[in-house]
């Protein structure tokens, strides 16, 4: 596939609270979906950077972004539900989302999917910042 891949680690990130192998599961499955999202190609871009969470405690934003289609706001609000998915045929479908918005909340963290139709998507993960 044709698809530009830039990796951005802000020089200011701090680490994060995380258990090391769930974060890498939770990047490759937005990675992945960021990927399905773009069949002809595109833009696909990880970030990483200082953030807050929103009771203004600090955290590390993770945030995968990518030039596909796009969703509605009405999608990207349930996107993360369990069950819930876009892609039929797939056995799994509708668990890896809910899984990253699990994790991220077991983690004291969060989850967001900010998307516009045509522009494309970014999910971002926010775990709490080592301290």
């Amino acid at each position: 596939r044709r698809i530009e891949v830039s990796v951005d680690v802000n020089d200011s990130c701090p680490p994060c609270w995380a258990d090391c192998q769930a974060l890498t599961d939770a990047l490759e499955h937005l990675v992945r979906n960021a990927r399905d999202a773009m069949p002809h190609g595109g833009h696909l871009s990880l970030v990483a950077a200082p953030a807050r969470l929103a009771d203004g405690s600090p955290a590390v934003r993770f945030a995968v972004s990518d030039s596909g289609a796009g969703m509605t706001e009405e999608v990207a609000a349930i996107a993360a539900r369990p069950f819930y998915s876009s892609n039929e045929g797939d056995p799994l479908r509708g668990v890896g989302l809910a899984a990253v918005a699990g994790f991220a909340r077991q983690s004291g963290g969060a989850f967001e999917v900010r998307s516009a139709v045509g522009r494309g998507t970014t999910a971002s993960l926010l775990l709490p910042r080592v301290r």
